[in-house]
C-alpha cells in the first residue's frame, strides 16, 4: 500500500447522489425473502469455513438457481465472510463497480484516492435503515481493501456491475 491513511471517517462518504436510487433498488433486492434466505444459507456455510488460520471465505451466488432476477446494474453477487480482525489484500476490479452490503457485523473499506486512503466504517448488528449504515460503493478500477472491525464475523454481499468480474491484486 502507498500513501497515508486519514483518520477514521465518522460516516460513510462513498454513496454519491447519482448512486442513491440504484443502491435503494439493490437494498430492496437483497431484502427480498428468497434472496435474504439464500445469502443467509451461503453465509452459514462460509462461517463454518473461517478460522484464525483461514480468516476469509467467499462464494458466488448463482442467479440461475433463483426465481428472482437481479435488478439492472447487478451482474454478479459474491458473499464474503471475514473472521474478526481479517484484512483483505489490496484489490481492484477494472471492469466493475462494487456495491458492498453489510449483511451482519461491522467493518471498514479503505479506498485509495490519489495518494491517500479514504476510510469508511459501515455495518450493523441490527437492521439499520440508512443506506450509509449498510452500503459502501467502490467505483470501477479503484484500489481498495476491507477490514472486519467488530468482535464477531463480518458478512458482506458484494454486488458487482459486471457479469464476469475481473480481479487485480496489488503486491
Amino acid at each position: 500500500m502507498t500513501g497515508r491513511s486519514k483518520a477514521l471517517a465518522p460516516t460513510n462518504d462513498s454513496i454519491k447522489p447519482h448512486r442513491r436510487a440504484a443502491i435503494a433498488a439493490f437494498y430492496h433486492f437483497v431484502l427480498l425473502p428468497e434472496i435474504a434466505h439464500t445469502i443467509d444459507e451461503m453465509a452459514q456455510e462460509l462461517l463454518r469455513q473461517i478460522s484464525p488460520e483461514k480468516p476469509l471465505a467467499f462464494a458466488e451466488l448463482r442467479f440461475g438457481e433463483l426465481n428472482v432476477r437481479p435488478p439492472e446494474g447487478v451482474g454478479t453477487i459474491r458473499i464474503a465472510v471475514f473472521y474478526p480482525g481479517c484484512e483483505t489484500g489490496v484489490e481492484r476490479h477494472p471492469n466493475s463497480t462494487q456495491f458492498l452490503f453489510s449483511v451482519r457485523g461491522i467493518g471498514e473499506t479503505r479506498v485509495l484516492r490519489g495518494e491517500e486512503w479514504e476510510i469508511d466504517r459501515y455495518g450493523t448488528i441490527t437492521d439499520a435503515a440508512r443506506l450509509e449504515e449498510r452500503w459502501h460503493v467502490v467505483e470501477m478500477g479503484v484500489w481498495h481493501h476491507s477490514v472486519a472491525m467488530g468482535q464477531e464475523p463480518w458478512i458482506l454481499a458484494a454486488l458487482h456491475s459486471a457479469d464476469r468480474v475481473e480481479d487485480e491484486y496489488q503486491k
